[in-house]
């Protein structure tokens, strides 16, 4: 007696249908979710009925007591055209809408193909068979592509395309549409002039490997027409989630450009297909092997892959890793378009509802945690530039963010921190005008108008003119001397403005004239006796930094005079400053000195139109 011992046994695995080695039967492989339908009476049409329990095995359909159709899993290495009997498209209505699918097809590689009748109602079924195997998802929505925008109409009862896209759904997955399988009751194999053939499936088989060694389909014009539907598909995406994702695009499909950046960008990929990638694919959300897929399978196809990534070994392992932390992450769900938002009480925490993430609070929280990053990054190297412009660049090509995007954070990395709370005011520097030409705009006084002043101190001093000494108290003008040089003050008259008679002073040494030499002593008695408060005159004097004329003091102190300067040095450095940033070619800069500078003016023609 044997004794069987337990590891002879077979191991525990899913129940599967007896296979048979039939070269037909082999090229539908996909079984689940198969189509049944008794055979009908002759001019009806048959009853199908999906069958989800259990796949359908290859000894039902040598049997044929019934009817069969198939579906379609993740991949393929075929796909279908139906054309019904009553198509505008069908040779009966149009003898050349075959040729001008075939040309539609023709740009991805797509020229020869298996025609059939689909049973006796007279339809026609196409069979495009290639190798190697497609995504299915990406071959339905190049196909449908290439068909609509070559004016063709896929509908039922006209032109539909197998496998076909599938619409995003809620709850349950959705399926891809099923078809008959060929050479069943009333199928025929057809010739060129589309008449049907006696065949059998040896016949059918021999026609499909012809067709599929000339099938040679272009990938690249295939990614090029995936990215025009993705656009499409994306189409139903609104709001704060049409700009999470077109931020998503713009960091994924640049790819790799230096080593160093796997991590990061297999959890973008990461996360633009666990919230958007069911809405081009079709079906439920991606998650667990199935996103895992999608990211290894995104990833490998980007630009510098193989360059610069530097984790080929493990990608399987790191996106399995990113996977599972979007999915864990508490605030990030699957996109569903026919979801909203709810506004919380003022006093609640606002929390994403209805399984829909809040894409406005969490994309404005990962684009700060990116700049601090960026920011950490640049000081730990001893790389952060002091320049705002040069600041700003170094950081936007860490982050991969937008200036936009930077300008919104700039307290973490401007300079100046909250540029409107510590900016200093910024004037103007105007030139003040040159002598020659004050000279040549003013008119000359009157002669004897201006009192001659002789600095010997030894001679008298001669007296005014009858009735000049009033007249100098209403304009508040003087003349006077002081010990060592003294620079000859001239006193210019000004055309009279609203009854206000003012006076510019020109010195013959400009620079001895606007410092402390600017200091006049009294005009009688001793040199050093200042005026009294009831003598004291006022000067219009230009400042060389400004432009701003200002009523000064005639008698100025030491301490004004050194105010004056300190005022003037300040004025210079605000306005180098101001220069420094319409140089930077930094907008927000520019703009924010502009406006400084036109509130400046403002101010300046307030002024004179008061005084």
């Amino acid at each position: 007696m044997t004794v069987t011992t337990p590891t002879e046994f077979p191991s525990p695995q899913r129940f599967q249908s007896v296979t048979e080695a039939d070269a037909f039967l082999a090229l539908f492989p996909h079984r689940y979710d198969y189509l049944r339908a008794e055979h009908p009476n002759p001019g009806d049409r048959p009853d199908w009925k999906t069958e989800s329990r259990y796949p359908l095995g290859d000894r039902p359909l040598q049997q044929g007591a019934s009817l069969y159709g198939v579906r379609f899993g993740p991949l393929t290495r075929y796909l279908a055209l139906d054309i019904d009997r009553h198509s505008a498209y069908h040779p009966r209505h149009d003898p050349f809408a075959i040729q001008r699918m075939l040309a539609a097809l023709e740009v991805i590689g797509l020229v020869a193909y298996v025609a059939v009748t689909s049973s006796d109602s007279g339809g026609i079924h196409l069979y495009f068979p290639f190798e190697p195997e497609q995504k299915s998802w990406a071959i339905a929505q190049v196909v449908s592509t290439l068909l609509v925008q070559a004016g063709f109409k896929l509908t039922p009862g006209q032109l539909e395309s197998f496998p076909n896209p599938r619409p995003y759904t809620v709850g349950t997955p959705s399926l891809y549409n099923g078809h008959r399988v060929p050479l069943q009751t009333g199928s025929y194999l057809l010739n060129e002039q589309w008449e049907p053939i006696y065949s059998d499936q040896a016949a059918f088989v021999q026609q499909w490997h012809w067709a599929e060694r000339r099938n040679d389909l272009d990938h690249k014009t295939i990614k090029r027409v995936l990215k025009q539907t993705q656009r499409q598909q994306y189409k139903i995406v609104k709001g704060g989630g049409q700009k999470l994702l077109n931020d998503l695009h713009t960091e994924i499909e640049l790819g790799w450009t230096r080593a160093g950046q796997t991590n990061r960008l297999l959890g973008r990929i990461a996360m633009r297909e666990y919230i958007f990638g069911h809405i081009q694919r079709g079906g439920t959300p991606l998650t667990g092997p199935a996103l895992v897929e999608a990211i290894v399978e995104i990833a490998v196809a980007l630009p510098g892959y193989e360059e610069w990534c530097q984790h080929r070994h493990e990608i399987h392992q790191l996106a399995g890793y990113w996977a599972r932390s979007i999915e864990a992450a508490p605030k990030y769900y699957p996109y569903d378009p026919s979801k909203r938002v709810v506004q919380l009480a003022p006093q609640a925490e606002l929390e994403p509802a209805n399984n829909i993430v809040s894409f406005n609070q969490w994309q404005a929280l990962d684009a700060e945690q990116r700049i601090k990053d960026a920011i950490a990054t640049l000081q730990a190297s001893n790389n952060f530039p002091t320049g705002v412009t040069a600041r700003a660049d170094a950081i936007i090509g860490i982050a991969r963010c937008s200036k936009q995007t930077l300008n919104k954070h700039k307290a973490l990395w401007h300079p100046a921190g909250s540029i409107e709370s510590t900016v200093l005011t910024l004037i103007e520097p105007e030139t003040a005008p040159s002598e020659s030409t004050l000279l040549q705009t003013l008119e000359p006084l009157p002669a004897g108008s201006v009192h001659p002043v002789h600095p010997n101190k030894l001679v008298p001093h001669p007296a005014a003119p009858s009735g000049q000494a009033e007249r100098q108290k209403e304009v508040r003008g003087s003349g006077g001397f002081s010990k060592g040089q003294v620079s000859q003050v001239v006193f210019l008259a000004i055309e009279p403005r609203d009854s206000d008679i003012k006076f510019k002073s020109l010195s013959t040494d400009r620079s001895h004239a606007l410092t402390t030499e600017q200091t006049v002593i009294a005009a009688s008695g001793d040199s050093n006796q200042a005026l009294s408060p009831s003598q004291s005159s006022r000067a219009v004097c230009s400042s060389p930094v400004t432009g701003v004329v200002t009523h000064a003091p005639v008698a100025i102190t030491q301490a004004q005079a050194e105010r004056q300067r300190r005022r003037e040095r300040q004025q210079e450095k605000t306005a180098a400053q101001r220069q420094m940033w319409l140089d930077s070619g930094d907008p927000i800069l520019v703009k924010e000195a502009q406006l400084r500078f036109k509130a400046q003016v403002e101010r300046q023609n307030t002024a004179w139109s008061d005084s």
